[in-house]
């Protein structure tokens, strides 16, 4: 007993002489130092680091919606969670939450997989929907949840989506609200499809929807028309309903993205009287409240969902 006691008043009193500091470097999990770029290395070849977990997405916002100072302080980027309703590890980047499992989505063009030409479409109440979002003017996304490119109203060099990263501005952005309307020679769709109308864009607001935290197990949030729609019948061979991805928008005042995987706003051919507005589709989160067709600047980068030129005798 004595010389256990011996020994373990020799351990504190060599604790006691252990210096830290604010800058320390530490190595657990071995002996080794650590490398002179880390601040921690954790090392182990038979357990892993686990995140702080929450429940739902739901349960994540309220980080945000909670505390203003949350959105407003500098030191809270880089903050990381485990959300088990998505599944996805994710990181706040002090404008939006960025999920680190979303499947990797098209870059520039010749980076990934070929965009598509043609889409059968589904037919909702009269009129026929494209299953994809637009990508390269002319072409379509690869998957129904893939973000396609983002388009200020009258333009037809869409913005790409993810690049430049996330939260960065575009250079050259175009803050002009002068425009030419979309018509068949300028219309970013590819053949036999275009831009849909404010009209055609309020059939489809009143079709009932359901929004989706997680489609398909793809980690990509966003609305299925109608609502109860299984992911077959979606991206089966014979489709009976589309998705519309959250992807966000880029902002009127330098280009940048706000509220990927939170928000989803679709543009109508339509302007709205007092211009420079033009109708849109847009819906955030699981809010009914949300789901509306209203003005939006012309600056804004938006989505679009194409309709087929033609009606459907479907």
């Amino acid at each position: 007993m004595k010389i256990r006691n011996y020994l373990l008043l020799l351990f504190l009193a060599a604790m006691l002489h252990v210096s830290f500091t604010a800058d320390a470097q530490v190595t657990i999990g071995s002996g080794d130092a650590p490398q002179e770029f880390s601040v921690l290395e954790l090392i182990s070849n038979q357990a892993g680091l686990r995140l702080p977990q929450v429940k739902s997405t739901e349960e994540r916002d309220r980080l945000i919606t909670n505390s203003e100072g949350f959105r407003t302080n500098y030191a809270a980027r880089g903050l990381m969670i485990f959300n088990m309703e998505t599944q996805c590890v994710e990181t706040w980047n002090g404008t939006e939450w960025i999920l680190l499992c979303l499947p990797p989505p098209p870059g520039p063009p010749g980076i990934g997989p070929p965009a598509g030409t043609t889409d059968p479409g589904v037919v909702i109440n009269g009129i026929r929907w494209a299953m994809r979002n637009v990508y390269n003017p002319g072409t379509f996304a690869v998957a129904p949840q893939d973000p396609g490119r983002l388009f200020q109203w009258g333009t037809i060099d869409g913005t790409t989506h993810h690049w430049p990263a996330t939260g960065a501005t575009v250079t050259g952005w175009n803050t002009s609200t002068g425009r030419v309307a979309w018509t068949a020679e300028n219309d970013p769709c590819p053949a036999g499809w275009r831009v849909p109308t404010r009209q055609e864009l309020l059939v489809l607001y009143n079709t009932n929807s359901d929004w989706h935290s997680n489609w398909n197990g793809t980690g990509v949030a966003g609305r299925v028309f109608p609502a109860g729609a299984m992911p077959e019948e979606i991206t089966g061979t014979s489709p009976t309903a589309i998705f519309l991805p959250a992807v966000g928008h880029r902002e009127n005042t330098d280009g940048r993205l706000f509220l990927r995987n939170m928000e989803g706003e679709y543009w109508s051919s339509t302007l709205e009287p007092t211009h420079p507005l033009a109708f849109r589709l847009i819906f955030r989160t699981n809010s009914t409240n949300s789901l509306r067709v209203i003005a939006g600047s012309v600056v804004n980068a938006y989505s679009i969902r194409c309709v087929a030129v033609m009606p459907s005798a479907d």
